[in-house]
Parts: structure tokens; sequence; C-alpha cells
């Protein structure tokens, strides 16, 4: 009786988030389309779509092999608003799946991808939202799938982020930035934990009086309350100096203490000193390198970005401590859509834009945006992260052009994706 109870007020719990956030953005579009006097554009848009699958092993068992095909239908909404103060983006679908011979029960899943922001203050006070909902591998160890046919291993899984901030300039030689974030992370299985996360940030940065130097400090604090483990905090304050050797070249030095209690109860105390480089040899080639010692090692960042006429050449390397569960809050990979807006940052960099053109690419295509890509699995604790990954965009022929969405000057684009952890 306690666990069903448990279970019903999880689920009123995330349908409360959910709703909240049908709201905000809602309210979010209608006030931006009220907006007066400013370049403002507005759309809501519902859509619906059928897929089927067949299966020889749809109970993915050796031990009880059948064969079924499963019937899917999606039914949802997609809002998008802009305007001179708010902008926000909404695509909600639900799904509901059956099976022809019954191997398995009908079942309903959620799909949601959601961001804005709202300048609440004229260049003062700023809010971004952000949430998700997609289907997660519960376990490294069992059964993996990516295919649309959902198993015991997954779990849906929800995220919400609301931000606060306030940015702007002291006497005019220096910006600031004073943030506070917070996320919910419903893992949606007794087998995984809900996590809270709360971050609280303060930044200043300026140049020196020479205008070559570049300086920065930095203070975080961070905590994360697992319903399942043992919650951590962790403070953080780093400086960072910066110098451009020429106009391509600007290399950096960062020192600072962090103290945090990921591996012990008490928190404990560590040095950070770190070096990297950015450099830009010509317009169309960037190379960002960073590293540092950590409380777990050696952190780096290497990002590597190529452009030619034709194709487009993307390497990343990261390795760094993450806080989500799902990890969704630091890799926004759950689902095929999250895969291509992660991917088509390139060609959009406008995440309102990028999602209107996520969204044409698959719905041409014929991909499902709500099946789940293996990113991961559902943890309960801080976790060290490795990604790698390594994008090719290939141009073709220009009457593909309006098949992407993407305008005319730019080139089709064909992705050869291979990522790795």
């Amino acid at each position: 009786m306690v666990m069903a109870t448990d279970m019903g007020m999880r689920r009123r719990e995330r349908h409360g988030a959910l709703a909240a956030a049908l709201l905000l953005v809602a309210q979010t579009a209608a006030r931006g389309q009220a907006e007066v006097g400013a370049k403002r554009a507005m759309s809501i848009a519902p859509y619906a779509s059928t897929s089927a699958t067949y299966s020889d092993n749809v109970l993915l068992t050796d031990a009880d092999r059948r064969g079924d095909l499963m019937l899917a239908v999606t039914a949802g909404l997609r809002i998008t608003g802009e305007g001179s103060r708010i902008k926000g983006y909404l695509n909600y679908g639900l799904t509901g799946q059956a099976y022809a011979d019954g191997a398995k029960a009908s079942t309903f899943q959620n799909s949601l991808n959601t961001f804005g922001s709202i300048e609440a203050i004229d260049n003062l006070a700023f809010v971004d939202f952000s949430g998700s909902i997609s289907r997660q591998a519960v376990s490294a160890f069992g059964v993996q799938t990516d295919g649309g046919i959902p198993n015991s291993n997954q779990s849906e899984v929800s995220t919400f982020r609301l931000s606060p901030y306030l940015r702007g300039q002291l006497g005019g030689s220096a910006n600031y930035e004073a943030r506070y974030s917070w996320t919910t992370t419903r893992t949606g299985t007794e087998a995984a934990s809900d996590a809270r996360v709360g971050d609280a940030l303060v930044r200043l940065n300026g140049r020196a009086a020479s205008g070559q130097l570049g300086w920065s400090t930095e203070a975080s604090r961070q905590s994360v309350d697992f319903t399942s483990g043992r919650s951590t905090k962790s403070d953080r304050l780093t400086g960072t100096l910066s110098y451009p050797i020429s106009n391509q070249l600007v290399v950096s030095a960062t020192g600072g203490r962090d103290s945090n209690n990921y591996t012990n109860a008490g928190k404990e105390s560590h040095s950070v000193v770190g070096a990297g480089f950015n450099w830009s040899p010509a317009p169309t080639t960037a190379v960002s390198v960073n590293a540092s010692n950590q409380s777990f090692g050696r952190g780096h960042s290497i990002n590597f970005e190529h452009r030619t006429p034709r194709t487009i050449w993307r390497f990343t390397d990261s390795n760094g401590v993450s806080t989500a569960p799902g990890q969704l809050i630091s890799t926004t990979i759950g689902s095929v859509y999250d895969l291509y807006f992660s991917q088509f940052a390139s060609i959009e960099p406008d995440p309102i834009k990028r999602a209107l053109l996520v969204n044409n690419f698959l719905q041409t295509n014929g991909i499902s945006p709500n099946a789940p890509v293996i990113a991961g699995y559902l943890t309960s604790a801080v976790s060290l992260l490795r990604r790698q990954g390594c994008i090719v965009c290939l141009a073709g022929c220009s009457r593909y052009l309006d098949f992407f969405g993407i305008p005319q000057q730019q080139p089709k684009a064909r992705y050869l994706v291979w990522r790795g952890r």
C-alpha cells in the first residue's frame, strides 16, 4: 500500500510538473503574441502520426521468442513563440502503442521538448526554462535497444529546469552574472533515484586597462539530493587570465579551489590548476583545448571544427562530472530528436529555428523523434562522464535545401555520426 501510494504521488508530481511546463510555454507564447512594436512570430501546430513495427522477438528474450506487430499512434502539439522579450518552444506528444497478437500490454508514452527565455527587466533580469520527457535505459547491464519497441529496461524520464539570473555591467569595465538554477529529474522507476539539483553561480569578467589581458572570476555552489542515494555538495572558486598572442591565438590559465564530498561523507578540498587555448587559424576553422586537475583526476575539453564550402567537420572530447541521474542535463541526448538537435547546432545556432529545422528533417524522413537513443543509463550518484563525438556533414544537391528547411545559401547536410563513451 505504501509503494502504491508513493507511485501515485510520483505520477501526480510528474503530471503537475508537465502541466506547469505546458502552462508556462502557453503563457510565454501568448505574451509574445501580444507584444507591440517589435518583430515577433508565433505558431501553434497540432500533428499526428502512425507507425507499424514488426519484431520476430518482441519480448527480447531467448526463452520465449514471439513475433508480433506493434501499432503506434502519436498525437501532439507544437508551439513556437518569439517576441522582443520572450521566446519559447514546446513540442509535446502522446503515443499509444498496441500489439496485434497481445504479446505485450498496450502502453502510453509521453514525450516533451521545451525551452525558452524571458527578459523580465530590460538588460538586467532574465529567466530561462527547459524540460524534457523521454525513455531512457535503466541499467547498463539490461536489454539495450534503440528500436521503437519498449522493454523492461527502459523508463520514462522527465527533467525540468528553471533558471533566473541577473546580468549587466559594473562601471563599464566589467560584466557580471548572478544565476540560480533549479533542476528536478524523475526517473519513473524504483530501480533508480530521482534527483533535485540546485546551482548558484556568480561570475565577473573584464579586461585590464591595457585592453589585452582578460580576466574572469567565478564562484559556484551546487547541491544534489538523490531520493535513494547519498546527497552531495560542492563549492568552487576559480580565477582565469587570458592573453591574445595574436588575432588567431588566445591562451589562458586557471587557478582556484574546489571542495566537495563526492568520495567521502565530509568535504575535501583540492586545488584547481589548468591551462588552455583557443586557436582560429581561419574563419572556417576553430580549435579549443582546456585541461585542469580536478578532485577526480584530470579533466579536459577538446573541440575542433572545420568548414569548407561543402562540408563541416567536428570532433569533441570531454571528461568531467555528471550530476543528472539520466544524464539529460549534461548530455541532452535521450531521444532521436535530442541527438539531431545537438548535431544541427553547426547549421543553426538559434535554438528556436533549430527546433523547427530538426522537426522538418525528422518528419520528411519518417523518423520518430521520440525513439530512445542509447546514450547512457540511470544513476543514483554523481558519476564521471567521458564523451567523444565526431560529426561529418557532407554537402549535396541544392534541390534538397527545402527538404531540410535550410536557407538557400547553406548546403544540405548528410550526417555520418560516431559517438563513444
